[in-house]
């Protein structure tokens, strides 16, 4: 008996154990509907100029080379380093990172 409450136990601490050392809810993959999103403020301006990424408008300014690798980048919250590529003639690909996990994902297509 006293066999069986043991195991029981064990068996209890080792399944709160793995429920305990999951990943948090909020990782993985995020996909946003840009339907249902509203924007509000002027719209941001970059500039694409030379193979330099230039964020015009932003509270921060950033100017980065566009060559896909990750660039250290200073003061903002959400993000310590960034990557930009260009993926066709009117769009580019952003990769934010923090910590050094990437953090933030995203294309940006041209509207002219």
């Amino acid at each position: 008996m006293k066999c069986l409450v043991g195991l029981l136990l064990f068996v209890r601490l080792f399944l709160c154990a793995q429920v305990l050392s999951a990943q948090s809810r909020f990782e993985g993959t995020w996909e946003m509907t840009m339907k249902t999103i509203e924007l509000s403020g002027p719209p941001e301006e970059y500039l694409l100029e030379n193979g330099m990424y230039h964020c015009i408008t932003g509270v921060l300014r950033v100017d980065v080379e566009m060559n896909g690798k990750v660039q250290h980048v200073t003061g903002h919250a959400n993000f310590d380093a960034l990557a930009v590529r260009v993926v066709d003639a009117n769009s580019v690909a952003f990769t934010q990172v923090r910590g050094g996990r990437p953090n933030v994902c995203m294309h940006r297509n041209s509207l002219a």
